[in-house]
């Protein structure tokens, strides 16, 4: 197998200028940023189910023949103000909830824990706050931070492939730009192919395999996290970028 190498001067050397390295750092930027904001939902989410779990069960005060009272105190006043209070102090107080979400505490809230739960919440003097009531508000919304921590998860997993594609990415750029000037390189031609290819292969294989949401398709995490940026899927860019630049340099295999 023989290389044939195609000078074209001191050309060669500007075309990995720049950084070719982008799409997979600023991927990486958005990651943290992802997860840093997750993690605040989560911490959130369990301070809600806590504050919950706190509130003072109300019941319909007896009368003298022991029935409740319609009248009771318990239903003269908003008994669910409490929960609301809870909820807008922790899960709607994260920093970046206006600019993320932009949503009504019963929108939100419907979203988190139910319909059902959202409208016992919002609606006003008809509901008691009962033990029943409370236990199924806390649960449901421990199961709502027990989803971002799977979530979080998720991102560790595409934290950590991010990082070792750069870091093999990163090696290839090395040795395109060594032979670019004339510098022995620690890969071969033959061997910067198989490494891409390396690459590309086992960064498809994770995006194919990986176990999501059943609400996230394939796919799916990439453009829900890539979708903003000019690359949805940063790490085969890269890859893409570095092939052209080596074989428009005419280092190709022959």
């Amino acid at each position: 197998m023989g290389v044939a190498l195609n000078s074209h001067g001191n050309d060669n050397r500007a075309l990995l200028a720049g950084n070719p390295m982008a799409p997979v750092n600023r991927a990486l930027d958005r990651l943290e940023t992802e997860r840093t904001e997750i993690n605040h939902e989560c911490e959130a989410l369990q301070r809600f189910a806590d504050r919950v779990r706190e509130i003072d069960s109300s019941q319909p005060a007896p009368t003298p023949g022991g029935m409740p009272s319609l009248s009771s105190e318990s239903h003269s006043a908003d008994a669910m103000e409490p929960v609301r209070a809870a909820y807008r102090e922790t899960v709607m107080a994260v920093p970046h909830y206006e600019e993320v979400y932009e949503e009504s505490l019963p929108r939100n809230l419907a979203t988190e824990l139910g319909p059902d739960l959202s409208t016992a919440v919002c609606s006003g003097h008809d509901v008691s706050v009962t033990p029943h009531l409370k236990k199924a508000i806390a649960e449901a919304a421990e199961r709502a931070a027990s989803r971002r921590a799977t979530f979080i998860g998720m991102l560790d997993t595409e934290r950590e492939s991010l990082r070792h594609a750069r870091r093999s990415l990163d090696q290839i750029k090395c040795a395109i730009q060594s032979r670019l000037d004339g510098d022995e390189a620690s890969l071969s031609v033959a061997e910067v192919f198989d490494r891409l290819e390396g690459v590309t292969t086992k960064r498809q294989r994770l995006l194919h395999e990986r176990t999501l949401p059943s609400h996230i398709e394939v796919h799916g995490l990439c453009s829900y996290l890539y979708d903003q940026m000019r690359w949805t899927y940063p790490v085969l860019a890269v890859a893409a970028t570095l092939r052209d630049k080596f074989e428009d340099v005419g280092l190709v295999l022959t």
